[in-house]
């Protein structure tokens, strides 16, 4: 299947939508494809697309289920004794999936947000399942008299375990060791920043925010290589190449940023590489100033460079986020954490 085919599928959002649809459409009744219990969310070709209908088997409570493939995405449950819902999620990070479940469930596919009981407004972050034991990706309870306005019940309900991605202990006390023996470097960083940002160097040619060119792989490789602990007139020739041009590109970097973001003297404008490194773009003295008064922002981008290059930025520890948050970081991907609960 290719393209955006969900579109074109019907709003199956909970139990009654999927009984009054199940109900008015009948299975195909010269297709072997379709059995009883099925019915197609599109037309007879597309068997991938369908409404399955589960009255009891294994005493599990009657359902409908939601299908992409052979992939159960979503199960609604009839309502219990008490008038609570049950709704199974599972979801998976392909972009067919998440189409399905925004335009067929109406759940977005990663961080849906809903009402509790108590009038909050939460998130439910969706991890991928099938790891560690799990099978679904959360399981929520529903309760309200309308099923268009149901709140979700905090309480009964489950999602996989998440995590923000955070330095481990192990990894801290190695960078901490690993700044301390990079601290003769970024002195000599700090000294040459003038000369870096000065209009006579031909090689200080910051460009709009995103254009500017990084430090290439080669002398990133190069940089693991290096032993702060010697003086620079020990360094081999290539130690003392790599060394310059991360120094520089971290300077057109910042000055770069820091033209962008005061005053709107530089749009944001996504540039490629190669543009940066042949056009000539007029430097706003401003900048220049202000990095050199608080050369802090330079500093960071180098230290950051030097802790890359000894492989010691790497996220492998993770924070606890306690479930059914209120906010999530929106540029901060989730890990999922290595636990199964098991409430059914």
């Amino acid at each position: 299947m290719f393209g955006n085919g969900a579109r074109d599928l019907p709003w199956v959002r909970s139990y009654e939508e999927a009984a009054i649809y199940f109900d008015r459409t009948r299975k195909p009744p010269r297709s072997k494809n379709w059995a009883e219990h099925q019915r197609p969310l599109k037309d007879v070709r597309h068997t991938h697309y369908r409404l399955e209908r589960e009255i009891s088997i294994n005493a599990c409570p009657p359902h409908y289920s939601l299908y992409l493939y052979r992939t159960e995405m979503v199960r609604y449950y009839a309502p219990d004794a008490d008038g609570s819902r049950r709704v199974w999620i599972k979801t998976h990070w392909s972009q067919t999936s998440r189409n399905f479940m925004d335009y067929v469930a109406y759940i977005p596919y990663y961080k849906p947000k809903f009402t509790t009981t108590e009038g909050n407004e939460v998130i439910c972050p969706l991890m991928q399942p099938g790891r560690y034991g799990t099978e679904w990706s959360a399981k929520l309870v529903f309760v309200g008299e309308n099923w268009r306005e149901l709140k979700l019940d905090v309480a009964r309900s489950w999602h996989i375990p998440v995590g923000l991605p955070r330095l481990s202990k192990d990894s801290k006390l190695e960078r901490k060791e690993k700044l301390k023996e990079l601290q003769p470097l970024l002195n000599i960083a700090a000294l040459r920043l003038p000369d870096l940002v000065s209009k006579g160097n031909p090689e200080f040619r910051p460009a709009p925010v995103f254009a500017v060119p990084f430090a290439s792989t080669e002398t990133t490789s190069i940089l693991h290589r290096v032993d702060a602990r010697k003086p620079l007139e020990m360094w081999p020739e290539e130690w003392l190449a790599a060394f310059n041009e991360m120094l520089q590109t971290a300077a057109n970097e910042h000055v770069a940023r820091v033209a962008a973001t005061k005053d709107g003297e530089w749009e944001r404008h996504t540039y490629s590489r190669w543009q940066a490194r042949t056009t000539k773009y007029e430097i706003p003295e401003r900048a220049v100033e202000q990095v050199l008064d608080n050369p802090s922002g330079f500093l960071r981008i180098v230290q950051t460079r030097l802790l890359e290059s000894a492989r010691l930025t790497a996220k492998t520890g993770v924070l606890r986020v306690p479930p059914f948050p209120e906010q999530l970081p929106r540029t901060v991907g989730l890990k999922q954490i290595n636990e199964v609960n098991e409430q059914n």
